[in-house]
């Protein structure tokens, strides 16, 4: 497998283009193809799919993906899981969240589907408190909010795999109250599982 890695707190973060305020994205992702469609999960993507990353390269994540890191190191580890593409993050008490803008017509595309699974998870975690949290996996979807660009109060809508919250707890971010979270996965549904998802 490919072996990107990203340098620890303090180390220069050339691999990616620098954070930037994006009023719409994608961010904090793991597992297999992202896309949005038309279809429900139970069925192929279709004409009127616009995928969001396929997971098949390395240097066309680098090109099209943003980094903001908060600290922390993470090694992304480009390879296949059953024949289809997938990125593993490995994390090692790290905090950072990868992020693109995409342009969709949500009467067109309303289906955000992905693949993702957890191989550990951080202990006690629970994203319901600040001083708690710390989630395994989430995808967070950015909708533009006020002002120029869209920048001012974005709405944010986050789906999470979680250790603590059972799958259903639906709550708002202690750190950002603009940002309702869906947790879709917990502890409880194991590890080493690959699942998927279509929102």
């Amino acid at each position: 497998r490919a072996v990107t890695p990203f340098p620890s707190e303090g180390e220069a973060a050339e691999p990616m283009k620098t954070f930037r305020q994006l009023g719409a994205g994608l961010a904090a992702l793991a597992g297999g193809a992202l896309c949005v469609s038309s279809l429900l999960a139970s069925g192929p993507p279709g004409p009127s799919t616009v995928w969001v990353e396929t997971f098949a390269s390395a240097a066309s994540f680098r090109a099209d993906w943003t980094v903001k890191k908060w600290r922390g190191a993470v090694d992304l580890l480009f390879g296949t899981a059953g024949g289809v593409p997938a990125l593993d993050l490995v994390s090692r008490s790290s905090s950072w969240a990868f992020l693109r803008r995409v342009d969709v017509d949500l009467s067109r595309t309303p289906v955000l589907a992905w693949s993702w699974r957890v191989d550990a998870y951080p202990p006690s975690g629970d994203g319901r408190r600040a001083e708690s949290d710390d989630e395994p996996a989430q995808v967070y979807v950015f909708f533009p909010g006020k002002g120029p660009a869209g920048r001012l109060q974005p709405r944010i809508l986050g789906y999470t795999w979680e250790t603590v919250p059972e799958a259903g707890t639906f709550y708002h971010s202690p750190k950002n109250d603009g940002t309702r979270v869906f947790v879709l996965r917990s502890r409880s549904d194991g590890q080493g599982i690959w699942a998927s998802e279509a929102r």
